[in-house]
């Protein structure tokens, strides 16, 4: 059973609270931000699911890490700690959960995603 939250509403989803204070409540700079949040992980995603498809267990635990510290920065502190868990992860633990975790961290982006179009204005849903 997935450990994903339920609710499009439950902070442990999204914190935008924490974007917004990063720049003053700036509607602006907030939807800049969470765009270019969206583009950066959907982009390190990819990296992952091409990382362990060549097996390359480093470039994995790289691009985890990196898109970790996007995460926290806008308040996806759920996928900011899931990202971490992979980064922390020898290769025999990898090798045995990587699947299973790629997809969690896609689903849970789906979601983080989802939150996003629903808590900033309309304008961040066109690319």
């Amino acid at each position: 059973m997935s450990s994903l939250p339920a609710s499009l509403t439950d902070p442990t989803i999204i914190d935008l609270r924490i974007l917004a204070a990063r720049f003053k409540g700036d509607p602006e700079k907030v939807e800049k931000y969470a765009r270019k949040f969206i583009e950066s992980v959907t982009k390190g995603l990819t990296e992952m699911d091409e990382a362990w498809s060549q097996q390359d267990v480093i470039m994995l635990k790289r691009v985890a890490h990196r898109i970790k510290s996007v995460a926290g920065t806008v308040g996806a502190i759920g996928f900011s700690e899931r990202c971490q868990e992979l980064d922390n992860c020898n290769a025999a633990e990898l090798s045995a959960s990587v699947a299973s975790r790629l997809k969690e961290l896609h689903e849970l982006f789906d979601i983080i995603v989802a939150q996003l179009f629903v808590m900033i204005p309309p304008t961040l849903q066109r690319s």
